[in-house]
């Protein structure tokens, strides 16, 4: 054992030396950076509120909450609310759910829409065996006749 470069022999049975407290920390490193609110964007117009429609489509296919970046009076994607997420949270589906039923409406196959969803074809099924569950459908053809009753699809 060293204590400042020289040796010292602990004899048998006697406990460890207690440990030398630490140096505080510089106040460079123990005060976290203050914090800079993001400046505000202006509101997007014509082809750049279609830019902004896709980006959002794009954001929450990789699961990346924009809600609090997007500036004042811009317009909410279609799918952030309105009565078909009101009646898809009655039922418990989550968004990424939803996603999988719009899909699963159009007729796509568990492959397809792990591809369009950027996620494993295993994943796909799990979602779509929760929907199943909680739409209380035997099959996709019955779960597409109630989601489109229920209104949570266009």
């Amino acid at each position: 054992m060293t204590r400042c470069g020289q040796d010292v022999a602990m004899p048998y049975g006697q406990p460890y030396p207690p440990a030398a407290p630490r140096p505080p920390w510089p106040p460079a490193i123990a005060a976290p950076p203050p914090r800079r609110s993001a400046p505000r964007a202006p509101r997007p117009s014509g082809s750049a509120r279609r830019a902004q429609a896709e980006l959002e489509a794009l954001a929450r296919r990789a699961r990346i909450d924009v809600a609090d970046r997007m500036p004042a009076g811009a317009a909410a994607s279609p799918s952030a609310g309105g009565p078909a997420a009101d009646a898809a949270a009655e039922l418990g589906l989550t968004a990424r759910e939803r996603e999988v039923l719009e899909r699963l409406v159009l007729g796509r196959t568990n492959r397809q829409i792990a591809g369009e969803l950027f996620i494993s074809v295993k994943t796909a099924g799990v979602h779509v065996s929760h929907i199943l569950a909680k739409l209380g459908a035997a099959n996709r053809g019955e779960a597409a006749a109630i989601a489109h009753r229920l209104g949570l699809v266009s």
